[in-house]
């Protein structure tokens, strides 16, 4: 690997600290020491660029800095680094690891969006909120731990990771937006913290293998479709505390045998009837009499 010792403006255009533009051939790269910030765009496109070492000095990434390095297999991120913009390495398919540490609070929109290769990503306690679309389409992301800090995890952070299997929550976590985690597959092992309180529309759609699900007692309401289409999914419980079940939150859960609506629910937007091997469900009184639609076979009381 050639090491850049000194400035070299052939290679590297600098403004102050920052590298505004790489112009070499690409391939393996080190970035001078004393570089303080990779400029927006600053590598994007570079499709020869294999490997690239940042300086310790490093404490920020700019937007689209490896944007579209389609060959990119390996980048440090500096323990120093606060600041990772959005789409930074959007679409680089052959980069397949990645740690962000403790001093980025967040984790932009589309950070990681489309790299197909990406098989480990760290996240350092620290970072509060994962962006919309930060690991979306990142097929090959098998497992991922969530630290205590992190409160939001965003619309469609995690959507289309197709590999993703087990998702460890730490509590801290408070709000999963929409289609968080929609159509994740090979999703079986996923366990909702008691800090949160809302689910939205479609966080967990189309998990096909979730098997089940406990809805903690912070959560007040359940977004539209939030579990549509989970075929697999045999086992709900839900909180005491929710009041809200919204449209074709169970649409499609053809495994699904049992539920108990608690008590303080006071609107049920949702529809059962695609749920086919329901044979028990629990409604609130205030129910009784309401035009709900289950499955023919399904036996109904109220409490």
């Amino acid at each position: 690997m050639q090491t850049i010792e000194n400035y070299n403006s052939e290679e590297f255009e600098m403004n102050g600290g920052t590298l505004v533009k790489y112009k070499g051939e690409g391939g393996d790269v080190y970035v001078p020491s004393g570089v303080t910030s990779i400029g927006e765009g600053a590598f994007s496109d570079m499709k020869t660029l294999k490997e690239v070492q940042l300086p310790s000095s490093v404490t920020s990434i700019g937007e689209s800095a490896f944007e579209g390095c389609a060959n990119l297999t390996r980048v440090n991120i500096p323990c120093c680094v606060t600041s990772i913009g959005s789409r930074a390495f959007h679409g680089c398919e052959s980069l397949v690891s990645a740690v962000i540490p403790a001093g980025v609070e967040e984790i932009s929109g589309a950070t990681f969006y489309g790299c197909k290769s990406l098989t480990s990503v760290t996240i350092a306690e620290g970072v509060k909120k994962i962006g919309r679309w930060a690991f979306e389409g990142c097929e090959s992301l098998a497992s991922v731990v969530i630290p205590n800090s992190v409160t939001v995890i965003g619309v469609r952070a995690f959507k289309d990771c197709a590999s993703l299997a087990h998702v460890r929550m730490s509590e801290g976590v408070e709000i999963i937006f929409d289609m968080a985690f929609y159509g994740c597959s090979r999703l079986d092992d996923v366990i909702i913290p008691g800090s949160a309180n809302w689910i939205g529309s479609h966080a967990f759609a189309s998990c096909a293998s979730l098997t089940s699900i406990a809805i903690p007692n912070g959560v007040t309401g359940i977004g539209e479709g939030a579990f549509m289409r989970c075929r697999s999914l045999a086992s709900v419980t839900l909180p005491e505390g929710l009041k809200s079940i919204g449209y074709y939150t169970f649409y499609g859960c053809e495994s699904l045998t049992s539920l108990v609506i608690p008590s303080g629910v006071t609107r049920i937007d949702a529809t059962f009837d695609t749920c086919v091997s329901l044979r028990y469900i629990s409604l609130p009184a205030r129910f009784k009499g309401q035009e709900l639609s289950f499955p023919a076979c399904a036996e109904i009381s109220y409490c």
